[in-house]
């Protein structure tokens, strides 16, 4: 996988280079936050007010900017790849002996080479850099909550691994109606081909209606699998609503508390939980490439 980025490296590499400057950007306005609230309005000092809201604004503006550019060259990257990789596998097939191509028909290598090779190159350019993107974010998030306040950044930490019980059981159950769901795709292509290459067989004998009763057998299994998989789908991203309202509902009160006891500002506090509330997202976002990762 990794050869077919690396023809695109300068890309890449101007990919990485952007992703470095937005990292530290987008870790300083949480805490800008805090400033505003302590500092501005507790001194109730306008100038800073102003200079900080003007600096947070700035950082939004470039951050959008960078992500637009970045979101550009991937999309470059990811076309770049799909096109190598649907090449190599067109040489690759008429290298295979005509027994193999006897044995198999046409349409499932037409389904490989559109829908599966479309599958991999967002693998390959999207899921392995996001991931390598995610991992030293969290790190930073971490430290810098354990910095602000480590009762709730222990209390974060805690709360993780249900969010990964939550990725591996909807990811082991999207697995295999995924796998179902491609085995149905794949036959609609097969039947089609099959159809279309005995077309005047099927005029000759009139038997239209006969053919697409068939398609619509197919059709219907592959709509039942797909149905199935949304409401799999549903249920997972419910459980992943409910868990995060709840591990942020959870970090609030127990934040609040050492407000009320004076262990941490309010300005401190908002802080903390937009770092935390950045941190739940990465840690659904892991997770959400975790059953990417295990349907495929």
């Amino acid at each position: 996988m990794i050869r077919y980025l690396y023809k695109y490296w300068k890309l890449q590499a101007v990919i990485i280079v952007l992703g470095l400057i937005i990292l530290p950007l987008s870790l300083v306005n949480p805490y800008l936050s805090k400033l505003i609230i302590d500092k501005a309005y507790g001194e109730k000092n306008l100038n800073l007010f102003l200079i900080l809201i003007l600096i947070s604004g700035g950082i939004l503006v470039f951050n959008t900017f960078i992500s637009s550019l970045n979101g550009y060259l991937s999309h470059r990257i990811k076309r770049g790849v799909r096109f190598d990789i649907m090449l190599d596998f067109f040489r690759h097939l008429q290298t295979l002996p005509m027994g193999f191509l006897n044995d198999r028909a046409t349409g499932g290598h037409i389904y490989r080479i559109t829908s599966d090779i479309n599958s991999v190159s967002n693998f390959i350019c999207d899921v392995i850099p996001r991931a390598l993107e995610l991992l030293p974010r969290c790190v930073f998030i971490l430290v810098i909550v354990f910095y602000l306040n480590w009762k709730i950044a222990l209390l974060t930490v805690l709360l993780f691994p249900a969010a990964c019980l939550n990725a591996y059981i909807f990811g082991k159950r999207l697995r295999e109606t995924n796998q179902k769901f491609m085995q149905k795709s794949e036959d609609i292509f097969i039947r089609l081909q099959e159809t279309f290459n005995r077309i005047p067989l099927v005029k000759a004998f009139g038997r239209e209606e006969y053919e697409a009763g068939r398609l619509k057998a197919s059709l219907d299994g592959a709509m039942d699998v797909e149905t199935k998989t949304e409401k799999i789908s549903m249920a997972n991203g419910l459980s992943g609503f409910v868990f995060n309202n709840a591990a942020g509902g959870i970090i609030v009160i127990y934040g609040g508390y050492q407000v009320i006891k004076g262990d941490i500002t309010l300005g401190g506090l908002t802080a903390v939980m937009i770092y935390v509330l950045q941190l739940i997202n990465l840690i659904g976002s892991i997770a959400s490439f975790y059953e990417r990762i295990t349907i495929k």
